[in-house]
């Protein structure tokens, strides 16, 4: 008997508003040759789930707002002045782990980073298999993918099962993704790991400055460096949000806040990228997901 875990995430990039008044038409386009589907809103494109050869997981990307923003990080994809270089695995918006049965699919690099062959045998890959559904409609389409989490060795360890819907209104725009996983023939254990599981690298003007250069460390203790950030110039609101959760906190009322305000109670996310982690308050996740990406 195969064991299945079932992961619900939900990615709202919008103002609160009604979805059904003011509904727009949601399309997704397959291009098999680009190995993308594009979801069109109104004819605009929202974000497109690529799986190309030279990457490691299949992607979205990238995001944009109901006005055309792109609110996720260009790079490694693209050059864009004044963006970061780090982290090169951090691809617009993703879901992977870092510790799967010892075998690390968080860092897994690019084809255009190099590795020596050494390092590359401790990675694993996620391929994308098939299209199993698309459905499009007015104020939401549904897309259903199924991808093959692959070892070192070539062995299958998990079979990965996506029902992604895009959701979009006029100043609205929703992902929900609910994530089936599949032990295939062995054990599969999440070992613990800073490293995991949906998660967002945002473009330059939703960062939070810096200082000083920041140097981050893996679980192995690999250290990669991130240079000072200055935003100045850079146009961007902070947002502060209250509501019930777990934790007395979570989805709720948002309120505008200024930098000095934010650094000063030191809040939102600190690194430059938002991911979820079996060490997280589910609710709060989402809710810094949503202020981080889209309050623009």
């Amino acid at each position: 008997m195969k064991t299945t875990l079932n992961l619900v995430f939900t990615l709202a990039l919008a103002l609160m508003i009604s979805v059904t008044s003011n509904a727009q038409s949601v399309k997704i386009v397959e291009a098999k040759e680009k190995k993308q589907l594009d979801v069109l809103v109104d004819g605009e494109l929202f974000t497109s789930y690529v799986y190309w050869d030279d990457q490691k997981k299949p992607v979205l990307y990238p995001l944009k707002t109901s006005k055309g923003t792109i609110v996720t990080r260009g790079y490694p994809l693209e050059k864009v002045a004044g963006e970061r270089t780090d982290h090169p695995h951090h691809i617009s918006s993703w879901f992977n782990y870092g510790n799967i049965n010892g075998v690390d699919f968080w860092n897994t690099p690019p084809d255009n980073v190099k590795r020596d062959q050494g390092a590359l045998d401790k990675f694993g890959v996620i391929k994308h298999r098939a299209v199993n559904t698309v459905k499009n409609g007015r104020g939401a389409a549904q897309l259903g993918v199924t991808m093959d989490w692959i070892m070192p060795d070539g062995s299958k360890i998990m079979q990965e099962d996506d029902q992604i819907f895009f959701r979009a209104a006029r100043d609205l725009r929703v992902i929900d993704r609910i994530i089936t996983l599949t032990a295939q023939d062995k054990e599969v254990v999440f070992r613990d790991s800073k490293e995991g599981a949906l998660a967002i690298r945002v473009t330059r003007s939703l960062e939070e400055p810096s200082k000083e250069p920041l140097v981050f460390t893996d679980d192995k203790g690999n250290p990669t460096g991130v240079p000072v950030l200055d935003n100045k110039g850079r146009r961007r609101s902070l947002f502060e949000q209250r509501g019930q959760g777990r934790r007395k906190r979570g989805l709720g009322k948002a309120r505008k806040m200024d930098d000095t305000e934010r650094q000063r109670q030191g809040r939102g996310c600190r690194h430059c990228h938002l991911r979820s982690s079996p060490q997280s308050d589910l609710s709060n996740l989402l809710a810094c997901a949503w202020l981080r990406t889209l309050r623009r």
